[in-house]
Formats: C-alpha cells, structure tokens, sequence
C-alpha cells in the first residue's frame, strides 16, 4: 500500500473513533450528565485535534462544571474552526464568572452578530454583564433587546424593572 494511502486510511480511522467518542459523549450529555459525558468529547478532540463540534461540547460540559478557564480555551478552539454562536455564548459565560466582563460582552455580542434571531438569551447575559460592570444604560438596552426578541421573558422583565427602580425611574419600574 502506498504512504499516500496508508495516510488517508488512519486519517478515516482517526476520524471514526472521534466521531464514535462524540456520540458516546452526547448520549450523556442528552441525560444532563457532564461529568460523565466532558470524557468522550475530550478522546474525540484527541483523535482529531480539528473536530470543532468535539471541541465545542468540551467547552460547554467544562463551563458546566465550573472548569470556566479550560472551557474558554475550549470553546476558543471551538471558533477557531468553526464560528458559532453558542461557543461565544459560552466564552462569554466563562468570561463572566471569571468576572472578566470587556471579554464577556465581547463574545455575547459576537455571538447576537451571528444568530440575531436566537439571541435573546444573548442579550438578557449581556444585560448581566453589563450590571456587574456598572453600565446601567447598557444594561437596560441589553434587558429591552432580550423582550423584543422573546416578548414573554420573564427574567429579562425582572431585571429591567429592578434596574429601573435602582436608577429611581419609578414610572418604567412598574
């Protein structure tokens, strides 16, 4: 068999184990069960380091469990191969508990830039982040952003409401 082959055949076989480890990861995953299913994507991205889907569930199930530094260089990688949003969703998460909010607001926004239609979660983050930073105004048009896009977001109004009556614009409060 020539190299050439021989390269492409362990090439396939790379790829396949990856993509049996992803499966066996998302059918942990489906039952909640990071723990158990973060394993699976980590042999995936490990048989094949450009796997992006692999390396965005490793993002996500290490965020879940707190691992907020290992799931940004996660989820980076993750974007490096292929943009989503939910990866940016997640650095901003991670970014946010690690109270790193300039890099947080960053990734939210990137991620509302590349799926305006699904971004009210997005917004509704932006508009916490923008509360821990002190950017009221921010925050405000983040929360108002989040209600445009999901009219029944009982949080997003929550929010909104409690940031208006800190800023004592009673009338919009209520």
């Amino acid at each position: 068999m020539p190299l050439s082959e021989l390269v492409a055949a362990s090439g396939r076989n790379k790829r396949a184990k990856a993509v049996q480890a992803f499966r066996d990861g998302l059918s942990f995953l489906s039952q909640d069960d990071c723990e158990k299913a973060l394993p699976y994507f980590e042999k995936a991205v490990e048989s094949d380091n450009n796997y992006a889907e692999a390396w965005a569930q490793t993002g996500f199930c290490r965020e879940k469990l707190g691992r907020h530094a290992e799931a940004i260089d996660a989820s980076k990688r993750a974007v490096s191969l292929r943009p989503a949003a939910e990866s940016y969703f997640n650095i901003g998460l991670a970014s946010y508990y690690l109270k790193n909010y300039r890099e947080a607001a960053e990734n939210y926004r990137q991620a509302i830039r590349l799926d305006p239609y699904n971004a009210a979660d997005a917004h509704y983050a932006l508009g916490l982040v923008y509360r821990d930073w002190g950017r009221p105004e921010e925050e405000i048009q983040a929360y108002k952003q989040a209600i445009r896009l999901k009219p029944d977001y009982a949080s997003a109004y929550e929010r909104l409401g409690s940031r208006y009556l800190k800023s004592k614009k009673f009338a919009e409060a209520i």
